[in-house]
């Protein structure tokens, strides 16, 4: 049966136990996700093709937060892998920084999410507009707004958070890193606590659901292969093309539809916890394990996307070879330069 903070109190050896053994797995996934970040990052910045394509610049994007909220997220379970109590061993004062900037990449991530969706969906649905609102100085401008929002936004997070404080009836020599104390709900601030919710979670996840199933009608039409560009009088060598084409943007659109999924199924949880506990001031019993299976499934999402994209790109796969084989060789494969549309990540 699952314990709950204060179960724990009273047997301080299982206390830490459970916190070494969560610790030591935090550690391990993020610095597995951290690697694959970089990997993304130095990818798409080592090459000039890449770094003219709006998609790439969105992922790009999405590495480098991700790799800033695994980094600060080992920040909070670094000392619990050392020492086996959930323990904040550094500076008062950057406690509800670390917070604050955690809760920031995660907003940045979803609409990075949300504009990669509407990307894809200039691009195969509305191609012609596409080439003037995904130019590359829009796509840079798009980037910088959704990180001016993000930091304005969560600012009150930042604003609430109580630094440091006990946990629970067990007494430590240290103290563990809080989360946010939201005041009696008055009308302002219960509106800006719906309004975290709608744009954290209810308007990204139901526009990006509608732009993918208008952009799945559109490339697994009958027609599909006619309209991405090929015709019957095509010579055979242009309709293969066309194909391969058509296959590779069907790839591309699998893999970003799966990483939206797994984001919003890692996410949701504690989005339940947040509507439960603050909106409705629900008084959730939630048992420790749990609460540390719900941010640790965040934690996931973060670290797996280099991961899917190795999975269905096979630009991006040949684009690890030629830098590793750089490397460690010294020089680039023939293979590995040979990477189509232009080698870009997707």
């Amino acid at each position: 049966m699952n314990q709950s903070i204060d179960d724990l109190d009273s047997s301080p050896n299982e206390y830490i136990i459970f916190f070494h053994g969560a610790g030591l797995l935090v550690a391990a996934v993020s610095l597995a996700g951290l690697i694959a970040n970089s990997f993304v990052v130095v990818a798409v910045l080592g090459d000039r093709n890449m770094r003219r394509s709006a998609i790439n610049l969105l992922l790009l994007n999405l590495a480098v937060t991700d790799f800033f909220y695994l980094l600060t997220h080992s920040a909070l379970w670094a000392p619990v892998a050392i020492s086996g109590q959930h323990v904040w061993l550094g500076p008062k004062f950057l406690c509800p920084i670390d917070r604050y900037l955690n809760h920031v990449f995660i907003l940045v991530s979803i609409l990075t999410y949300l504009a990669i969706s509407v990307e894809r969906y200039l691009a195969i649905v509305h191609p012609i507009h596409a080439k003037s609102l995904c130019q590359h100085g829009r796509i840079i401008t798009t980037i910088a707004s959704i990180w001016i929002l993000a930091l304005i936004y969560q600012m009150p997070l930042y604003l609430m958070f109580q630094g440091s404080v006990k946990l629970g009836n067990y007494e430590f020599d240290e103290q563990m890193c809080a989360r946010p104390h939201f005041p009696p709900l008055n009308t302002i601030s219960w509106i800006w606590m719906w309004s975290l919710m709608a744009i954290h979670f209810l308007i990204p996840g139901l526009v990006s659901t509608l732009l993918y199933v208008k952009i799945c009608r559109v490339l697994w039409a009958p027609n599909a292969l006619h309209s991405n560009g090929s015709s019957t009088s095509t010579t055979s060598s242009a309709g293969q093309r066309s194909s391969t084409r058509l296959e590779s943007r069907r790839n591309v659109v699998k893999m970003l539809i799966i990483c939206v999924l797994l984001f919003y199924f890692c996410y949701t949880p504690m989005a339940v916890f947040f509507v439960w506990g603050t909106l409705f001031h629900v008084d959730m019993k939630v048992p420790l394990g749990l609460s540390f299976a719900v941010f640790s499934m965040i934690q996931c999402s973060s670290a797996i996307n280099p991961f899917l994209y190795t999975l269905f790109s096979k630009s991006f796969r040949n684009r690890l070879i030629n830098i590793c084989s750089r490397r460690l060789c010294g020089r680039s494969t023939t293979e590995s330069t040979l990477m189509n549309e232009s080698t870009r990540v997707v």
